[in-house]
């Protein structure tokens, strides 16, 4: 199914399609999604398991390199089928909110139990304004990489960004804000 969306897609994939692909009814389909976006977010994520619900090496920077090893290991066609799910859910709606449902939110809310266990053993300041930003900066480090190097966002990159980029934001203390730059 996914290998369809990669294919054709996700604009010109049609449940008939999927239907065909996978040799059943396209009323059976709607019985069990009911929504083309529903469909192909749920085959996402099953193709895309969410590895680590359970992750606690007792520091940030074992869980963030945990979750960088997860994510390393997605790239390639997952990275391309991300990129191309990100261009179509500008102009789907559905497919945005179901993405955000099954993909982000749960990735999300395991970054929250990693900080929030952060903040508790004082390695991150609770008011850090910065762990806001973790899920996009994550994001961003995958989709990114491709188009600015040329290269796939493996696990040793993905470490590389943990190390220089998400640490440092979340455990150096900043300047007040002075308002210079605020836009």
């Amino acid at each position: 199914m996914v290998d369809l969306v990669l294919e054709v897609g996700y604009e010109a994939l049609s449940m008939e399609g999927v239907a065909a692909a996978v040799r059943s009814s396209k009323a059976t389909l709607y019985r069990r999604w009911n929504s083309k976006p529903h469909l192909v977010a749920t085959a996402i994520r099953h193709t895309r398991p969410m590895e680590g619900t359970d992750l606690d090496t007792g520091s940030l920077y074992g869980d963030l390199h945990g979750v960088a090893d997860q994510m390393g290991s997605a790239t390639g066609d997952g990275t391309e089928l991300m990129q191309a799910m990100a261009h179509a859910s500008r102009r789907d709606p559905d497919l945005a909110a179901a993405l955000r449902e099954t993909m982000s939110a749960p990735r999300i809310a395991l970054l929250n139990e990693i900080l929030g266990r952060a903040v508790q053993r004082g390695e991150v300041a609770a008011e850090c304004a910065a762990a806001r930003f973790v899920p996009h900066l994550l994001v961003g480090a995958m989709m990114a990489r491709f188009p600015v190097e040329g290269r796939e966002p493996d696990a040793d990159y993905l470490h590389q960004y943990v190390d220089l980029v998400l640490l440092p934001a979340l455990t150096t203390e900043r300047p007040p804000d002075d308002g210079v730059g605020a836009g």
